[in-house]
């Protein structure tokens, strides 16, 4: 196995393992989080297996991404009580473009990454970190920043979106006609993950203040 994967599964293990044994003093959002590390965690379970037997993982993509985001916006929609419709919206308009780019690629799955789909996702995370952060702004409080669990969950996925958004945009692309790229690529998203993961690890240790 890669170092990177040996990390990056150290990582989300540590997080997983803080998430269980602080699980009843976790504010509802931050449980969300710990239910994300698991289904990210089976994915990358399934997704190396996959690698190692039919060199492609592109599969998953199709069917991670929307549960992802099921799964980030539920831990916004509890905080975001003004924002339900609107998330409860998004959610339905990415489940439909899963479903149509799915069905399009059906016969080249394990050939074709969903660059559409995982842009429109990190378009939408990005939206909902902004949002709760201007609500973070907004709210009446005198706790730092850093006692709520959804500060750095926003900060982590605002950056890890931003980072690897033309990355995953332009995969297939890159993938196919720009290889001498692949790496750099590859060394941004480690590093984006590395950090998305260790800012989930922070969250779930943080104080469980709460915007809701």
């Amino acid at each position: 196995m890669p170092w990177y994967r040996i990390v990056h599964f150290t990582i989300m293990a540590l997080a997983m393992l803080a998430g269980a044994v602080r699980f009843r003093k976790l504010a509802i959002s931050s449980r969300w989080i710990f239910a994300l590390l698991i289904i990210t965690v089976f994915n990358e379970g399934v997704s190396y297996y996959l690698i190692k037997t039919i060199n492609s993982n592109f599969i998953t993509s199709y069917f991670f991404i929307p549960i992802q985001y099921i799964l980030i916006s539920k831990i916004f929609y509890v905080e975001l009580s003004r924002f339900h419709i609107s998330i409860q919206a998004s959610i339905v308009i990415l489940i439909v473009v899963a479903l149509i780019i799915t069905w399009q690629n059906i016969h080249e799955l394990i050939t074709i990454y969903p660059s559409l789909l995982r842009t429109l996702s990190n378009i939408f995370i990005i939206i909902l970190c902004l949002i709760w952060l201007r609500e973070l702004l907004n709210f009446d409080q005198m706790h730092p920043f850093t006692d709520f669990p959804l500060f750095w969950v926003s900060t982590g996925f605002l950056l890890f979106s931003i980072v690897t958004m033309f990355n995953f945009s332009a995969f297939n692309f890159i993938n196919n006609r720009g290889r001498h790229f692949m790496l750099l690529f590859q060394y941004v998203r480690i590093g984006a993950n590395f950090t998305l993961y260790i800012f989930l690890l922070i969250a779930l240790l943080s104080k469980q203040r709460s915007l809701a």
